[in-house]
């Protein structure tokens, strides 16, 4: 079965059984079915917690353009790297967008 694509219309959030906890700019993200843990550093969380706040990774991305001075073809490869092997690993999946609102 092929690996869904992530793309910045995508909407990312937790998989099920997924637990997440940040603290000093760092998060831990443990699957709680498999004991399996990873470790986010300073961007990744934040790439995360911009990701989990958006309804979709544009949105995201236009939230980290705003706090990162690097050029954003660059901050676009790194937040859509990282959340194609979340999803990948199972410890993020992808949901329905929400409408566009008129």
């Amino acid at each position: 079965m092929p690996e869904p694509c992530v793309s910045l219309a995508s909407c990312v959030r937790p998989a099920e059984g997924i637990l997440v906890t940040v603290a000093q700019d760092e998060a831990v993200i443990l699957d709680a079915n498999s004991n399996h843990y990873y470790g986010l550093n300073k961007s990744g969380t934040q790439m995360w917690q911009a990701a989990m706040e958006a309804d979709t990774l544009a949105e995201a991305l236009d939230r980290l353009a705003g706090v990162y001075s690097v050029e954003r073809e660059r901050l676009q490869a790194g937040l859509l790297e990282l959340m194609s092997d979340l999803v990948g690993k199972g410890l993020a999946a992808l949901q329905p967008s929400p409408p566009p609102t008129a």
